[in-house]
């Protein structure tokens, strides 16, 4: 029987950098650790649930979340790790999916229609779940719903270890309560004017009688796209836009939602620049060269590029590059896909000491 709606799962690893590492070191389960080193300008990649009680979040500075939680652990390395279960996870996904966009190290999307003809997608889900636990002990969080962006906001709604099914008669009941922060791509630089506003749950925002108002703050167009994806009316259609060539390396994200905070799109940077730099490691490569990508909504599409002084493999360098070429070509207009690639490769026998302050 032919289906009315497409069924797209959202698949998001659970702490994925922090689940790796307990597997690496099994006495990190259940403590308060986080993915950094104690450097004075550094940043955390992510943390444990149990350090996340504390506050501690992606891309914080290291010296904040040692200040919120003194006997958190930090805990770096493990690339090559990290690599291998990730590749383990795509490559177990990859038999139920007609469609598979690899969204980022730990996290995909998945076109199942023609696999769900034949076995319901919650039992699926469960059985996903699952596997990937027993075969990998690796926690997954799924979305189920007809297009990518609902399917991504299904995912966050129970989360760890959650599957939620999102259906559009379903999406007053499901998203209204929720806080106005938990919109996908929104970001906190406009959520809190919105709060301050008087907006506060995903049904505030969406009631016709605020327009105006939430207009004046995140601009027309942008709340009409956020409006269109949020009632189900954005894309059903997953595109797949990660690469790894010989000559160089690259990944890249399609949002479900174009982003339009500078300090959203910087963290998605800081995540990306964090897995291709974990990717290079493992290979046991240096590089010289690095370049992003920045696509908008009319898919206009500019690369960047910036050599650095000499070979690394060093995530803070790498990073600040990125990010450095990000604030340099900005525009702030809304990004619908961000890349990272990394070329002019050589071996670490030509690795040297170089400090951030080098780079400029």
């Amino acid at each position: 029987m032919q289906k009315k709606y497409k069924i797209l799962f959202h698949i998001d690893l659970d702490a994925f950098f922090c689940a790796v590492q307990e597997i690496r070191y099994p006495f990190l389960k259940g403590k308060a650790f986080a993915i950094g080193r104690e450097k004075s300008r550094g940043v955390i990649a992510t943390a444990s649930y149990a350090a996340r009680k504390y506050g501690l979040k992606s891309a914080m500075p290291t010296h904040e979340a040692i200040r919120r939680c003194p006997k958190v652990i930090l805990v770096s390395g493990g690339g090559d790790l990290y690599k291998e279960y990730s590749d383990k996870f795509k490559d177990y996904l990859a038999q139920y999916a007609t469609v598979m966009n690899i969204a980022s190290i730990d996290e995909c999307y998945m076109d199942v229609t023609e696999y769900t003809m034949n076995i319901h997608p919650v039992e699926l889900a469960r059985k996903i779940q699952k596997d990937l636990w027993d075969k990998y002990r690796l926690s997954a969080s799924i979305g189920i719903a007809p297009t990518v962006y609902l399917s991504k906001m299904a995912s966050e709604l129970k989360k760890p270890k959650g599957i939620t099914i999102l259906r559009i008669r379903e999406i007053e009941k499901m998203l209204y309560p929720n806080p106005i922060d938990t919109i996908y791509g929104l970001g906190k630089k406009s959520s809190q004017p919105l709060k301050e506003a008087g907006i506060l749950t995903i049904g505030d925002f969406l009631n016709k009688a605020n327009v105006e108002k939430i207009s004046k703050i995140i601009g027309f167009r942008y709340y009409e796209h956020l409006v269109q994806s949020l009632t189900g009316k954005t894309t059903n259609i997953i595109e797949s836009e990660y690469k790894a060539e010989k000559e160089s390396m690259s990944t890249s994200t399609t949002f479900p939602s174009d982003l339009v905070q500078f300090t959203e799109i910087a963290n998605e940077f800081a995540k990306m620049a964090m897995e291709i730099t974990e990717k290079l490691k493992s290979e046991k490569k240096l590089i010289k060269n690095v370049r992003i990508t920045l696509r908008y909504p009319d898919f206009k599409t500019i690369t960047r590029c910036r050599m650095l002084k000499i070979f690394t493999d060093d995530y803070e360098i790498i990073n600040s590059c990125v990010q450095n070429l990000f604030e340099d070509n900005y525009n702030d207009e809304p990004i619908r896909l961000i890349g990272v690639g990394l070329s002019r490769f050589a071996h670490e026998e030509k690795k040297e000491r170089i400090s951030l302050f080098d780079l400029n």
